[in-house]
């Protein structure tokens, strides 16, 4: 029975979190459909609107990826595709790329002057970067800085990402990577959310031979290195 309300649970979470970039979607496609068959196309203002579609196109594309990711940890079946990738130039796109998801967050990256080499997947570890930056975006409701710095420590690179949100009662912190735990301050603030992300983001950097911990103080801001 508890399974079942897990799983109840979780799909309403999901419904609620496709909701929002599925709604944006149909109200921007249907603004440029409009635009059109009255004539009245502008170039400036019709690639706005395209960029937000693509935008919540890519939310929704995210989340899906989440989804699959967190299906294929418990069924064991998620591999990694290692090869010699540059974090700071992963890190670099993935920042340009939601830089664009937020207009109240200002986006600070301390990235290191030279490459930064390791054995890892790619597309698992981007994944790692867009949930750790989303979150600190979702749980800023406020608005307020979002840092992101990536530098080397001996023979180990580190990732910190830090925001100015609600963060995160002490009581919680032990439970922040199981699947579907929720802080019980988002309820508060009313923010939605599936609880899988940081239990999909831990999984990933163990795969890769790391460790991930959080830092947080409740009405000040949080730290996932």
């Amino acid at each position: 029975e508890a399974t079942l309300r897990s799983r109840d649970e979780f799909l309403i979470a999901v419904a609620h979190e496709l909701r929002t970039p599925i709604t944006a979607l149909l109200g921007y496609g249907q603004m440029m459909r409009r635009h059109f068959d009255h004539g009245h196309a502008n170039p400036e203002r019709d690639q706005r609107i395209i960029q937000a579609i693509l935008v919540q196109g890519e939310r929704i594309n995210r989340l899906t990826n989440t989804m699959i990711s967190m299906y294929r940890l418990a069924e064991d079946s998620l591999k990694l595709k290692r090869e010699p990738i540059d974090l700071r130039f992963e890190l670099a796109r993935v920042a340009s790329q939601l830089e664009l998801l937020t207009d109240q967050h200002p986006l600070t990256t301390e990235l290191p002057a030279v490459p930064l080499m390791i054995d890892g997947d790619d597309q698992a570890l981007e994944q790692v970067f867009y949930n750790l930056v989303q979150n600190a975006i979702k749980y800023s409701p406020a608005g307020g800085t979002i840092t992101v710095r990536l530098g080397r420590e001996g023979e180990w690179a580190r990732l910190l990402v830090s925001d100015e949100g609600i963060g995160i009662p002490e009581q919680a912190l032990p439970n922040l990577f199981k699947r579907f735990y929720r802080a019980p301050n988002t309820e508060e603030h009313h923010i939605s959310g599936m609880g899988v992300g940081l239990f999909v983001v831990r999984e990933i950097v163990q795969l890769h031979g790391g460790d991930i911990h959080v830092e947080s103080t409740e009405g000040k801001g949080t730290t996932v290195t």
